[in-house]
């Protein structure tokens, strides 16, 4: 089913909640949430799909508990991104916390491992940690958790999720790419929103501009009408963490990219600053990329989130034509479909660095 998703031109949060759904169908859980991922801190930055009965606990962990696991780190989803470890079951005994290997997972002996796992309240039934990410860039993190001890989940779980979390990997990276080369119209938000927050989550003060970042902000979550967003509640998280003055978070949009920075405002409280950056554009097809005129135009149009019917009407060509270029580009750029090439187009575009892809 995920295989079948990975081709469509379906929208971040979209696709996300399908992805979600067909692992919750192959993998039993009480429940999941799914993060878009600051590649530059390893900080979560915007939900992306989460279950039904997840809301309570999403905001419990993102405020209280996220970041805080100094006595198990190897529980935390930045450094399991730092360790290249893309999927991980952390569960109650340490025998069975499949995917790390013994130079990680023995930093702590088993009652060592225990004891901190209840102590950061852990679901008792375990929890399955993935991070996925596209050509050396981590784009998206998942956690999948039961509740239930007496049944923790298989080493088989692990495989299956590691086993598709490239696909995944690039299809968000994709879906998200898509989403941000969109045209967007926010002559609101060009000034800079300033709000506090204090430290049980709640906005004390915000000014206009504030308030309309964080309504934008609530608008790209799911479920988060009324809750702080996302890349806010990771930013001060990260501040509490890291000791430092300040913490700054990016978080793609449609059209644009915000950058949102915490830094301590006095007493409990954290003062937020929420910058428009300058409006993304599409990225061009590089001209090294060994593709003719047309082959060209067919690209930047798949760029701009285009279906084959739409692309052959703004050449005057057949769709059949527009397949025939599509698989003359596969073959070139050596990927097996439209996601794969968007990825690699748009991070090549970015200059990002890549790790050992096989971490991936």
């Amino acid at each position: 089913m995920i295989e079948r998703l990975i081709g469509s031109a379906m929208a971040p949060i979209e696709l996300s909640r399908q992805i979600g759904a067909a692992l919750s169908h192959a993998i039993a859980n009480d429940g999941y949430r799914l993060f878009g991922i600051d590649s530059s801190t390893l900080l979560v930055n915007r939900l992306l799909a989460a279950s039904d009965n997840d809301d309570r606990a999403r905001r419990v962990w993102l405020h209280e508990f996220y970041l805080t696991a100094d006595q198990i780190p190897y529980v935390e989803l930045p450094n399991l991104m730092r360790m290249r470890l893309p999927v991980v079951a952390s569960q109650p005994q340490q025998a069975i916390s499949w995917g790390y290997p013994t130079e990680v997972i023995s930093r702590l002996t088993p009652d060592e491992h225990e004891r901190a796992f209840h102590e950061i309240r852990s679901p008792h039934g375990g929890t399955i940690l993935a991070s996925f990410a596209s050509r050396g860039s981590w784009v998206a993190a998942m956690q999948m958790y039961r509740r239930d001890p007496s049944s923790p989940f298989s080493r088989s779980d692990i495989a299956f999720v590691r086993s598709l979390s490239s696909t995944i990997g690039d299809a968000l990276a994709a879906a998200l790419s898509r989403e941000q080369a969109l045209r967007a119209h926010h002559d609101d938000d060009e000034a800079s929103g300033i709000v506090f927050v204090n430290r049980t989550g709640i906005v004390t003060f915000a000014t206009p501009s504030g308030e309309a970042w964080l309504d934008r902000l609530r608008r790209v979550e799911p479920g988060t009408r009324h809750d702080l967003p996302t890349p806010i509640a990771a930013a001060i998280a990260g501040l509490r963490s890291a000791g430092r003055p300040s913490q700054q978070i990016v978080l793609p949009l449609p059209g644009n990219t915000v950058q949102i920075e915490a830094s301590a405002g006095g007493g409990d409280t954290t003062a937020i600053v929420m910058t428009l950056r300058k409006p993304a554009a599409p990225p061009t097809v590089p001209t090294n990329w060994p593709l003719t005129p047309q082959e060209r135009q067919v690209t930047t149009l798949l760029v701009q989130g285009k279906t084959n019917r739409a692309i052959a009407e703004t050449l005057f060509i057949s769709e059949n034509t527009v397949i025939t270029h599509l698989r003359h580009i596969f073959t070139k750029m050596e990927v097996t479909g439209r996601t794969q090439l968007l990825a690699r187009l748009f991070h090549e575009s970015a200059g990002v660095h890549l790790f050992d892809e096989g971490a991936a």
